[in-house]
């Protein structure tokens, strides 16, 4: 059922018809049995090009489970898309309490990190990019954030063995 609603949804919105689109994503997730939530947010993934769309159908999702981080993630995403810097902000960090599980952890601690970058405050992106690289070691773009914020803060030696650890990484996976 979630299937068919998602290609329906698709055809919708490369219609142009977004408003019935995320009708039909609405619906689903409402039809989504208890444990459906990872189904769910697929289907507000299908609004990724319909930002104000994809806002609206995380918020149902996080209606019925409001600590789902992925459905947090997809609603950061969409919330920078439209200029909503503070509010994609918050979902990251909500993404990353204990309630919230770890499936997307490493995207949403990456995701933090790039904005902390872009705002000055290297401590706490390296802290994140740290533990986005903990959890998964061959993360490309964490490592670059460690090592940038590392720089920033005159830690060339780390800065160093972070690249080191990187192309190590990159290498043997």
């Amino acid at each position: 059922r979630l299937y068919s609603a998602e290609l329906r949804a698709r055809a919708l919105a490369a219609q142009g018809r977004d408003d019935e689109a995320l009708e039909v994503v609405v619906a689903a997730i409402a039809a989504a049995p208890e444990g459906g939530a990872r189904d769910a947010a697929a289907m507000v993934a299908t609004l990724v090009d319909f930002p104000a769309a994809a806002v609206r159908g995380a918020g149902e999702v996080l209606r019925r489970w409001p600590d789902h981080a992925p459905s947090l993630w997809f609603r950061a995403s969409a919330l920078t898309q439209l200029d909503r810097a503070e509010e994609a902000r918050a979902d990251l960090e909500a993404g990353l309490s204990p309630s919230a599980g770890e499936p997307f952890e490493p995207d949403l601690l990456e995701a933090l990190a790039g904005d902390l970058a872009t705002r000055g405050d290297h401590e706490r992106s390296a802290r994140l990019a740290s533990r986005a690289l903990e959890l998964d070691e061959g993360r490309i773009y964490a490592a670059e954030l460690r090592t940038r914020a590392l720089v920033a803060q005159g830690s060339l030696d780390a800065a160093e063995a972070t690249i080191l650890a990187a192309a190590g990484a990159a290498t043997t996976s």
